[in-house]
């Protein structure tokens, strides 16, 4: 179900970005740092998993 979440929200903001170009920029860089903090605790989690 996570998938098809993600692909509707994808959609979504591609509507928004469509909708609203000047905003592209703020959005572009908004999805890029949070798709970096989920991958970065994801790693760390699994760090602390791995190497307590």
């Amino acid at each position: 179900t996570s998938t098809i979440d993600t692909t509707e929200r994808t959609l979504e903001i591609a509507l928004l970005l469509k909708e609203h170009p000047d905003c592209s920029c703020v959005l572009v860089t908004l999805i890029q740092e949070y798709q970096s903090r989920t991958v970065n605790t994801r790693v760390s989690l699994s760090n602390e998993i791995l190497f307590g």
